[in-house]
Parts: structure tokens; sequence; C-alpha cells
């Protein structure tokens, strides 16, 4: 059997690009647009083009610090790990934990709830533990960009269901 070929479409590629700009950021950063080009060998307006989109939504900044060189000085720019949240919860055979983070991995709030129960009760815990935790960041002003649960057991992404969860 034949497997079909499969090309990328322009909005995938443009998030493919969008991820290697943020990376590079987050990585080697504060960095300027010039670089940015360079180092992924993308032209100058596609860096351009992603950087002001990356600008926009808050996920990377101006340092106000220029670049040295020989030439005209441009703006370096950094990851703005702080203006973003994520959740992260992992449900265990007799608690729940949860934490509130930066996208730096810096933890600004935590809970543990015991539960010592299994199958479908668990879930309205993990629900309350959520809400508990989007309720803590409220006051924060900031974006929650995500909220992971970790499960054990046997998991069908597609699907979006735990097929086989001996402690749930």
């Amino acid at each position: 059997m034949r497997r079909a070929i499969r090309t990328m479409t322009s909005n995938e590629m443009r998030g493919v690009n969008s991820t290697a700009v943020l990376e590079l950021i987050r990585t080697d950063g504060p960095i300027s647009r010039s670089e940015i080009a360079t180092k992924l060998a993308v032209s100058l307006p596609t860096a351009m083009r992603i950087v002001e989109e990356l600008v926009q939504s808050k996920l990377v900044i101006p340092t106000g610090k220029k670049e040295k060189s020989g030439g005209r000085k441009r703006t370096l720019l950094a990851f703005n790990a702080e203006e973003h949240l994520v959740i992260g919860v992992d449900m265990g055979p007799e608690s729940l934990y949860g934490a509130v983070a930066d996208l730096s991995g810096k933890i600004l709030v935590e809970h543990t709830e015991h539960h010592g129960l299994a199958g479908v009760a668990v879930y309205d815990h993990l629900e309350n533990l959520i809400a508990y935790l989007l309720k803590s960041t409220e006051q924060t002003e900031k974006q929650v960009r995500g909220i992971c649960v970790g499960a054990p057991g046997i998991t069908f992404y597609d699907e979006g269901v735990v097929k086989w969860a001996p402690s749930l």
C-alpha cells in the first residue's frame, strides 16, 4: 500500500516558521530581526512579519537594547516568558497536583488535592482543581496559554480519550 504524499499548507508553514523564530528568540535572545533572518535562512521581510505577530501577541518584547555592529543599530528582541501562564495537572492515584507557571517554568501557584477516589468521581475533583487554578490567575491579568493534564495509562490522542488508566 502506498502512503499518500502530503504537502504543507501556507498556514502550516507559517506556523512552523513562527515556532522557529520564537524558539530562536527564546534560546538566543536578545537578538535582532536581521540575525533571526540570517540564522533561520529566511528573508528579512519574513522575519520582520513573524516578529511583528509575536510582538502583538506579547510573546516577544523589544528589550530597548540595540545591536552593536558597525551599521545602523537595531532593536533587540527577547522572549516574554513572564507575560503568559500555563496550567499543569498531574492525576495521581490518590491525589491531584496542579500548578500555574509562567513560560519560563517559574511556578506561581500550586495546589495538591488528596481524594482517594477512583473512576468518574475523580473528574469532579479535577474540574474543581482547574477552576481553582484559573481563578488564581484572574488578578494577574496574564493570559493562560494552555492547560495540560497528565493521566497515567493509555491515551488515544486523536480521540482525546484515556482508554486505560488503572489508577483512575
